[in-house]
């Protein structure tokens, strides 16, 4: 498992405890940066975004390009919409979107 996020330096100490377990990976990441985003994305069956919703929309189609499952904490029923539009690509990918969970 992959925890990404742009600042480590206020971890929650139930991750400190949790730093030198070879099942997670800490990645600082900075979500405005789509290349690294999708990089990041790269073999991973599954991305759950809990970004501010108007990341979502770029997210989706990281994680569909990646093939990877997508869902996140939704927060714009304009983004969401936008997001079910993806619905053809993402199964013609394997993938699952969930938005608005």
């Amino acid at each position: 498992m992959t925890l990404a996020d742009c600042d480590f330096t206020k971890t929650p100490s139930f991750l400190n405890a949790s730093r030198n377990n070879p099942r997670l990976t800490l990645l600082t990441l900075d979500a405005r940066d789509s290349v690294a985003a999708r990089q990041a994305m790269e073999g991973c069956t599954a991305v759950m975004c809990a970004l501010p919703y108007y990341f979502n929309l770029e997210m989706t189609r990281l994680a569909i390009d990646a093939g990877a499952h997508f869902a996140d904490l939704g927060g714009n029923t304009e983004i969401v919409s936008k997001q079910k539009q993806l619905d053809a690509e993402a199964k013609a990918t394997g993938v699952s979107v969930g938005p608005d969970c």
